[in-house]
C-alpha cells in the first residue's frame, strides 16, 4: 500500500500551523512539512514533530470515533 499524506494541524497551540502526518498500511508513521500552509509556510515549531504521540498514547481517551460520511462511528 503506497504512503497517504493527510493534511492536518498541529494540535499544540492556536497558531494553527499545517503538517501532513504520514500514513502507511493505516497506520501513523511520520510527519512532513507543508509549505503551501499559510499560517508557517513549511518548518513551525518543534512541537510539532512530536504529534504522532497523540495516535500512540494510551490515556485520556476512553472512546475512539472515526469519521465516517458525515457522521462518526466507534473504532477499535
Amino acid at each position: 500500500m503506497p504512503q497517504v499524506l493527510v493534511p492536518t494541524v498541529c494540535p499544540y497551540c492556536a497558531a494553527g500551523c499545517g503538517f501532513y502526518i504520514s500514513v502507511e498500511k493505516e497506520r501513523a508513521t511520520g510527519i512532513e512539512y507543508m509549505p503551501e500552509h499559510p499560517a508557517n509556510e513549511g518548518p513551525s515549531a518543534p512541537r510539532e514533530m512530536h504529534a504522532l504521540e497523540i495516535f500512540t498514547i494510551k490515556i485520556g481517551c476512553v472512546i475512539l470515533l472515526k469519521r465516517k460520511g458525515d457522521g462518526l462511528d466507534q473504532d477499535t
